[in-house]
């Protein structure tokens, strides 16, 4: 669900009003939410950051950035990097958003009715279409969650240049729809593509490689999931509760 403008421009305010908090504004709310809950980028209010345990490793990664991932190296030097290190350390005191709905109810719903486990991934077992979720609860905050749960497309990018192996998830995912020579039809994500060739994960859940002779038509569908949004399939109490049970699936990354 999606902040009203008022909303961030307040937040934002009341962030700036604080140590490194302006800096964060600047460079890392987009991703990683105005609390640090976790948004297109993990979520930094946790006491333990998997990738930056020392202050030397967060300094690193706010100026360098992650390389092949979608965290950008951070021009930001001095007092105001010192700021922002102790703002981000800061967030692990913060309080994570609790969601609204019941877990095992929620669990229920996402086994059953949701039919969500047909793609997903949780502990070992599910579908392997779309992302794993084991951990999701500890990278991930409710709003997004519930975003994610009523629009599943509103995250993947709406163009697509050139496929790159190194580039995670949400950043590298595109659906595809081809038609071979001999009239067979696929749909599904692509896991991976050359010059030469493309592999597929179909919707049924197979792996189609197809070298690019035999392929009559190729579309590209920018910016789709195969994933249905939920609303209207899905009370909002019911979307309520699978998002508390997937807030409270937080085995460590």
């Amino acid at each position: 669900m999606r902040c009203a403008p008022l909303l961030l421009l307040l937040s934002a305010a009341a962030i700036h009003a604080q140590s490194g908090g302006k800096a964060y504004s600047t460079y890392c709310v987009d991703c990683h939410g105005i609390q640090g809950e976790g948004g297109r980028g993990p979520s930094l209010a946790r006491p333990r950051l998997p990738r930056a345990a020392t202050d030397a490793e967060l300094e690193q990664i706010i100026r360098m950035g992650i390389p092949n991932t979608s965290m950008p190296p951070t021009r930001v030097y001095g007092q105001e990097l010192r700021e922002l290190l102790r703002y981000v350390r800061s967030l692990a005191k913060t309080q994570p958003v609790a969601a609204a709905g019941e877990p095992r109810r929620g669990e229920a719903i996402f086994r059953g009715k949701g039919n969500c486990a047909s793609c997903h991934m949780v502990r070992g077992e599910g579908g392997r279409m779309g992302p794993d979720l084991t951990h999701i609860g500890a990278v991930r905050g409710p709003a997004h969650l519930r975003q994610s749960i009523v629009e599943p497309a509103a995250e993947l990018p709406n163009h697509f240049a050139q496929y790159r192996l190194v580039i995670p998830f949400p950043d590298n995912f595109l659906m595809l729809e081809l038609r071979t020579r001999d009239g067979n039809l696929v749909r599904g994500s692509r896991l991976n593509e050359d010059p030469f060739t493309v592999q597929v994960r179909g919707l049924d859940d197979r792996l189609h490689s197809f070298d690019k002779s035999e392929i009559a038509e190729l579309r590209r569908l920018d910016g789709e999931s195969p994933m249905t949004g939920y609303r209207g399939v899905l009370s909002e109490e019911q979307i309520d509760d699978v998002v508390a049970y997937l807030s409270s699936l937080r085995d460590a990354p």
